[in-house]
């Protein structure tokens, strides 16, 4: 895949960056439900150590567990990979991802796919 610019995307560095993107977030949003990190990584199944690594955008976590820790604090799977398609199209996030949950904009979304 490229870029618009038809330069080669470097995969690790959307991937890491997106990483650091949905850690602040997570985090973000587990501060304002004030819940600690012990209760988010029950709730998730994970460490506290690892919901660290996460929140701090660690590379060494996967996507599946960002994901998780994401619907932990009721963020939705668009706010995961609506950046991570914005990043590799070298387009910038818009503020809307860091203050909304964007149901309506997920709603618009999949409406537009229709029924199956």
């Amino acid at each position: 895949m490229t870029s618009q610019s038809n330069t080669p995307v470097d995969h690790a560095a959307v991937i890491a960056e997106l990483k650091k993107i949905v850690g602040r977030r997570i985090e973000d949003q587990r501060l304002l439900q004030r819940m600690t990190q012990a209760k988010l990584a029950a709730k998730v199944g994970i460490g506290v150590r690892w919901l660290r690594e996460i929140e701090m955008g660690g590379t060494r976590a996967r996507l599946d567990d960002y994901l998780r820790c994401a619907h932990g604090v009721g963020l939705s799977s668009g706010q995961v990979f609506i950046p991570l398609l914005l990043l590799e199209h070298e387009k910038p996030i818009p503020s809307m991802f860091f203050i909304d949950h964007m149901h309506e904009i997920e709603g618009e979304l999949i409406e537009r796919f229709g029924p199956v």
